[in-house]
Formats: structure tokens, C-alpha cells, sequence
């Protein structure tokens, strides 16, 4: 509480933190893929593992994202928008056509689903990782 006014700023700073790490962390990821599958995977494994990283503290962050209103909902609409203009250009390389712009959307909601399950698990290792990436792909 020293460099924040209170609990919400500290808060905001954390999502902020957290939001940059993962953009960071898919941006590296698919730099050294040289195909859209490949890079999907690389995309998919480095938000699993960022998300696995940050544990139970990312369904607080996800929740509040879906808060309206909130900073973070203002975070993730950006995070929202730049996947999806990712996955919409990917998409289109690979079909040759776009694709309506919700179903990226669903995508990335979907994701992040699918790897709120990994706070469940009592460990999260390669098994665990590997299996939500199967069911995205699928």
C-alpha cells in the first residue's frame, strides 16, 4: 500500500502486470513458428502455461475482466480485439477467406474456460497442459 491509494489500484496493477506477461509471452512463442498451426499451438501452450503459472490468482483476474466497467474488462477487450485480429489473419492464411469475427471470440472465451479446469487439478504438469490444448485443437 505504500506506492498504491488502495486495494483496487493494486489490483488493476496486477491485471495490468499479468495482461502484458501473456501478450508477451504468446508474442514469443509464435515469433519462432513458421506455420499458422504451428503458431496456434505455440499460442495455445504459452497461455495454458502462463495460466497454469499463475494459478487460482488467474480465475480472480478472468472474473474481474468480466466484470463491465471494471479496468481490468478494459484490459481484456484490448487482449480481445488483438487475438482476435491474430486469429482472423491466421485464419485466412490458412482458408484463403474470413471468417465472422464472434467465432474468434468464442474461441478466446472458450480457452479461457477450458484453462480455469487447471486450477482443479492438484498438479499441473505436461499431462494436464497437453490435454486442454487437445481439446482446443479439437
Amino acid at each position: 500500500y505504500k506506492f498504491f491509494a488502495n486495494r483496487d489500484e493494486v489490483f488493476d496493477a496486477i491485471a495490468e502486470s499479468q495482461a502484458f506477461s501473456v501478450i508477451q509471452s504468446m508474442k514469443g512463442a509464435i515469433a519462432m513458428a513458421a506455420d499458422p498451426l504451428e503458431r496456434l499451438d505455440k499460442a495455445l501452450d504459452a497461455y495454458l502455461r502462463w495460466r497454469a503459472a499463475i494459478g487460482p490468482v488467474g480465475t480472480v483476474l478472468i472474473a474481474e475482466a468480466m466484470r463491465p466497467g471494471s479496468n481490468a474488462s478494459q484490459q481484456r477487450q484490448a487482449i480481445l480485439d488483438a487475438v482476435t485480429s491474430w486469429f482472423a489473419s491466421e485464419a485466412r492464411e490458412v482458408l484463403g477467406e474470413d471468417a465472422d469475427p464472434l467465432l474468434y471470440v468464442g474461441i478466446v472465451s472458450a480457452l479461457e474456460r477450458v484453462s480455469s479446469d487447471l486450477d482443479r487439478q492438484a498438479r499441473v504438469g505436461e499431462k494436464e497442459i497437453q490435454r486442454c490444448k487437445r481439446v482446443m485443437f479439437q
